[in-house]
């Protein structure tokens, strides 16, 4: 594994995000990795943007950093406002 990655995931409120990026976050912390995770979402029930940063490190982390190595977009929304974060040889899923 790199020494740190970080991935984004975006898509609509009501897609899953909070309990995937949770999910994430206790595997990566079940095998010792350190971690940081970031979530942003619009006060709606469901349709409004939702924004999950998690980044992940084999060194201890204190922010959410400033770019993303992968991000995962379930929607062309997510896609508009996040790829500028994708920063050279990364990837959009």
């Amino acid at each position: 594994m790199a020494t740190e990655i970080t991935v984004g995931m975006a898509g609509a409120a009501g897609d899953g995000l909070d309990r995937t990026g949770d999910t994430l976050a206790r595997t990566a912390a079940r095998l010792g990795l350190h971690l940081f995770t970031y979530n942003s979402y619009q006060s709606l029930i469901r349709g409004g943007h939702t924004w999950l940063r998690l980044r992940l490190s084999e060194e201890k982390v204190d922010n959410h950093g400033d770019h993303l190595n992968v991000l995962v977009a379930l929607n062309q929304d997510g896609i508009e406002r996040h790829a500028r974060e994708v920063e050279a040889g990364g990837a959009i899923i």
